[in-house]
């Protein structure tokens, strides 16, 4: 329930990330890629991402990070369903 979201719908009186200083809204992708409050957290992930499932993970984009925790690698490909359900899981971990 993030609040962009609750903002957008009249159930929050802003968008904006309580955690960050430089009101940055607090949408989606910046609470999984972006706030610094869950540096040490997002850290964690990638590492596990690039470990066990996508070889370079760090080095792809801000975007392609945020599309991969969310949709899974190659969504649409039916051999990926047990990797992106790991993903997913990791991502909510």
């Amino acid at each position: 329930y993030l609040k962009a979201h609750s903002f957008s719908t009249g159930h929050s009186t802003t968008n904006i990330c309580s955690n960050c200083n430089d009101k940055k809204q607090e949408s989606s992708l910046h609470f999984i890629v972006v706030c610094p409050h869950f540096s040490h957290l997002r850290e964690t992930l990638f590492n596990q991402m690039e470990q066990n499932f996508i070889p370079n993970f760090k080095k792809l984009s801000m975007n392609r990070h945020f599309e991969i925790l969310v949709n899974g690698y190659e969504p649409q490909n039916p051999e990926m369903k047990r990797i992106n359900g790991n993903i997913l899981m990791n991502t909510q971990y």
